[in-house]
Formats: structure tokens, C-alpha cells, sequence
């Protein structure tokens, strides 16, 4: 290896202790941006006045606008200046340098492309597979620079890894406990106890092996592997400080290949489907539209599970498929042709909460079917013909587009119904809940008149405050929503085993349900 690859190795780990100095002001978007790299740094610069800073994003957006139409229009000396400015303003930021070197490199200045690229792996760029794949750095190919970071390919992503996993172990302390999953590639940075941890990554197997057959071709090299990803499980406290957004469970920030999640189940195996999606999109060279890839990640929110972690897991109805079927009572779904062809702007903006169902529910319709796979193969097979996933659809469910919608409405209109929340005259636990810190809802007021415990195991007599409430009736509950839909399952006075984390040990509960009474709001 060069003695410059070499170089690029070592500084990795003040790069990296840099970029984790300033996470924790970081506001990634949610979902984050679904495009190829480019700069991304919105959070405010000490020494900066809150208006310089506002001021410096906006310009740095500006910029970065600017050199993508110039490079669309092949005016690359004026897209190096832009790049320049930006590279002023943010010298570590590796989007930029990468650019750089792209610049460079089609102005045929193969010495400084070199340089800048390796400036760019110094500071944290990881997507290879779309680097071999970039037509900009086709004539630095045959470079030896180049030709070293290709056959280096592993040992450098690892390096990175290892820099990055030891630069969160000295940010977050001895307060978390860090983990490395080789086989899968993923460094965990856990806040849990270990129970719960370990809980966590059975949701991580459990995902990657439904996954395994649907991202199957191409798999992952050895020679070429995935990069490495970071697995955040943060204390409450710390998620709204890395994700300062109460109205998200989690976010895959692929740009920073790093996943945090506010809870170990519905949130956790979303978001991890993102990361296996971008993996297999990466190797493939594709970019999915978001309809796609918000359909396949909210699918797995909602399952049943053994509670033992064994493995396998049933996809059910959710709470998005209630609205599903609410858009087709009320004449409000989109037609397939104009919802598989939204852009990212257009599916996240006004009735975000309907496109986010009629994506889940379109692939729980194929998964029903026993037709995901294979839609999916037909789907990236033809990427190139038709990237929106619509003539996929028709092939694979082998039917006019007509008669495909009309199919799927009348399937949606005959799902069940998903308890949503705690309603006057279903079946309830009887006591106030709230969404606790991750590992499952928990008790926060007690009803004496309500709450009632029959033939209790163990030393459990009743619910008790800050109770965690973490398995109903051999069921998983990791979120409200989870203990919802799965009470809606009972009927009042049903007796069902509950299982609850109190301090630091468990305790199994037979709890008689009771109906939510219309004076009673909890």
C-alpha cells in the first residue's frame, strides 16, 4: 500500500474525533436526504452568532445547488470555484472534497483529484460503490493512487470503523458499553441494559434474515464490502439530543452511516431496513424513489415475534393500514401511476401520514400475495426501463393497472381494525401509560379502582408505577402503539399474562383486563 493510503489511514482518527465533537448539535433530516453525496452540515459553528450561522447554511445550500446544475452543465472550472468557497468554509467536509477531486479529475489535473480524494477518505467518504460507479473520475482510474484505494478496499473501510468506533467510545463514555457485529458489519453503541441490548440485536438478526432474501443479488463482496454502520442506542436523554424532533422514532443518516433509535422495536427494525435497502442500492448503483423505500422499512414495524428472540416474524396490520383503508372509504387514494412517480418533496410534504400508509399498505398488499421478492427482482432488473416500480407491479401481479387498483381496494377495505389507542369500551390494563425510554411503555398512574391483578406469579401482586410493561400475552411491546394493537386482540375480562420490568429485575403479571370506562380519559 502507498505510503499516501497509508497517510489517509492514520488520519481518520482525528477526523473522526472532530465530526463527534460537534454531533450532538447535528439536525439530520427524517428521513435523510435520498440523494448522492453532497454537502451536508447544518449545524451551528461555535464562535458564530446564531445569524452567521444561518447566514453560513444557507450559503453553503446555495453552493451546493450551484455545483450540481454546473456539473449537469459540464462547466467544471466554475463548479472547482464553487467547490473552493465551499471547501473555505468547511475544510473537512468530505462531500466537498470528494467533489473536488471530481473536478479536478474531468479538468485533467489527475495529481490534485488524487489529492483531494484522498482527503475526502481521510475525512470520512465511504461510498465506493459509488466511486467505482462515478464516470467524473474515469480518468484517474489507471492512477496508482487510485488503483491502491481499490485494492485496499476492505482494510480502508475497516480503519474507518475503528477510528469511528473508538472516537464514540471516548465521546459517550463509560456510561454506554460497545459491541462489534463483523458478520453483519455494524458497531452497536448501547445505553441499554443488557438484557435489552441483547433484545435489540435479536430484532437486528431478525431483520436481516427476512431481508437476506429480497436484497439477495447482487450480495455483499468480501472483496468489496458494505461500509461498516454505527447503531446508536441512546438514553432518552441523549436521542433528543442527537435527534431533536419529538415526532420521530428514529433516523438512518446514511451520509454519517449511523442509525439512533428511540426504542428497540418498531423504530430499530424500520430503520435497519433502510440500512440493508441503501446497502443493496449501493451495490446495484440504484436510488430508489421514496415511496419504495419508506414502503419496505415501515413493514416490518409492525410483527409478531417470538418473545424468546428464536427468530422469524409475522408482518401484520398497523395502525398505517387503518389508514389505508380510511384513504379508500373516503375516494382519497392515490392513483398508482402518479404515487409511485412522487418525487421526495412531494411525498413528504402535505398528507406526509396518508403517503407513508399507502406505501406500507401497497407492499403489505404484495407481501400478502407471497409476491414481494419476486416484484422486488423484477423491479431492480428493469430499474433502467421504468425506476418508479409500476410496470414491476403489473408484471408481477400479472394484470391490467385498473384492475390491480380496483384489487387492492377492495383488499384494503376488508383488513382488519388496529387498536390505535386506549378507547372507551375496549380492553385496557386500567392504568395511565406512557411511551417510556425504549425498551417498552411505562405505568404512570395507577387507577385502585381500575387496575386489578388475578393469580399472580412470582412476587408480582399488581401493576405498580414506572412499571415497564415489555411482553403481553407472549407477545414483544417495545411502543404504545405496539400494546395497542396487541390489546385489541382481548376483550375485557380476558386474563393475560404480562410480563413487566420493575427496577432491575422481571416480574410475570395475570392481569383480568377491563373495559375503558367513557368517564375515564387515560
Amino acid at each position: 500500500m502507498s505510503r499516501r493510503v497509508t497517510r489517509c489511514c492514520s488520519c481518520v482518527v482525528a477526523c473522526s474525533t472532530l465530526i463527534w465533537a460537534g454531533m450532538l448539535w447535528a439536525h439530520p433530516n427524517e428521513p435523510p436526504e435520498n440523494e448522492p453525496p453532497e454537502n451536508e452540515h447544518p449545524q451551528q459553528v461555535p464562535g458564530l452568532t446564531l445569524e452567521e450561522a444561518v447566514e453560513r447554511v444557507q450559503r453553503v445550500a446555495e453552493l451546493n445547488r450551484r455545483v450540481e446544475t454546473l456539473f449537469e452543465q459540464k462547466r467544471f472550472r466554475e463548479a472547482r470555484e464553487a467547490l473552493r468557497e465551499l471547501h473555505r468554509i468547511d475544510p473537512l467536509d468530505k462531500y466537498t472534497l470528494y467533489n473536488l477531486a471530481c473536478a479536478y479529475a474531468v479538468l485533467d489535473d489527475p495529481e490534485n483529484a488524487i489529492e483531494y480524494l484522498l482527503d475526502a477518505l481521510s475525512c470520512g467518504f465511504v461510498e465506493f460503490h459509488y466511486m467505482v460507479r462515478d464516470p467524473n473520475l474515469d480518468s484517474i482510474r489507471d492512477h496508482p493512487q487510485y488503483r491502491a484505494i481499490i485494492e485496499n478496499w476492505t482494510l480502508l473501510l475497516d480503519r474507518r470503523s475503528e477510528a469511528e468506533f473508538a472516537a464514540m467510545e471516548a465521546f459517550f463514555g463509560p456510561r454506554y458499553t460497545y459491541k462489534r457485529a463483523p458478520d453483519l458489519r455494524l458497531n452497536y453503541v448501547n445505553s441499554f441494559d443488557e438484557e435489552s441490548f441483547v433484545a435489540a440485536r435479536g430484532e437486528i438478526q431478525r431483520v436481516a434474515e427476512w431481508a437476506s432474501n429480497l436484497f439477495a443479488d447482487p450480495a455483499p463482496s468480501t472483496e468489496r464490502p458494505d461500509p461498516w454502520v454505527h447503531i446508536l442506542l441512546p438514553t432518552y436523554e441523549d436521542f433528543f439530543r442527537l435527534v431533536p424532533s419529538a415526532r420521530i422514532g428514529g433516523i438512518y443518516d446514511r451520509k454519517r452511516t449511523r442509525l439512533i433509535t428511540r426504542d428497540i422495536g418498531p423504530s430499530l427494525r424500520h430503520e435497519f431496513v433502510h440500512v440493508l435497502h441503501w446497502r443493496h442500492m449501493d451495490r446495484l448503483g440504484q436510488v430508489h424513489p421514496i415511496w419504495i423505500q419508506e414502503g419496505l422499512a415501515t413493514l416490518v414495524e409492525d410483527i409478531d415475534a417470538p418473545a424468546d428472540g428464536s427468530g422469524g416474524m409475522e408482518i401484520r396490520p398497523s395502525w398505517r393500514t387503518n389508514i389505508a383503508s380510511r384513504l379508500v372509504r373516503g375516494g382519497a387514494v392515490i392513483p398508482f401511476e402518479r404515487f409511485t412517480s412522487m418525487d421526495r418533496e412531494q411525498f413528504m410534504g402535505r398528507r406526509v401520514s396518508a403517503h407513508y400508509a399507502q406505501a406500507r399498505a401497497m407492499m403489505y398488499y404484495l407481501h400478502e400475495k407471497g409476491l414481494l421478492a419476486e416484484w422486488y427482482r423484477a423491479y431492480v432488473e428493469n430499474f433502467d426501463e421504468d425506476p418508479t416500480g409500476l410496470e414491476a407491479l403489473i408484471t408481477t401481479l400479472d394484470a391490467p393497472l385498473r384492475d390491480i387498483e380496483r384489487a387492492y381496494r377492495i383488499w384494503s377495505l376488508n383488513l382488519p381494525r388496529v387498536a390505535e389507542i386506549d378507547r372507551p369500551g375496549e380492553a385496557s390494563l386500567g392504568v395511565d401509560l406512557k411511551p417510556g425510554r425504549g425498551i417498552g411503555p411505562e405505568v404512570n398512574l395507577i387507577n385502585d379502582q381500575l387496575a386489578r391483578t388475578v393469580r399472580p406469579w412470582g412476587r408480582g401482586d399488581r401493576l405498580r408505577n414506572r412499571d415497564i410493561i415489555i411482553e403481553v400475552g407472549g407477545t414483544q411491546v417495545r411502543t404504545l402503539d405496539d400494546l395497542y394493537r396487541v390489546l385489541g386482540d382481548y376483550e375485557p375480562e380476558d386474563i393475560v399474562p404480562v410480563r413487566v420490568r420493575r427496577g432491575q429485575r422481571e416480574y410475570e403479571l395475570n392481569i383480568e383486563l377491563i373495559e375503558r370506562p367513557k368517564q375515564e380519559i387515560f
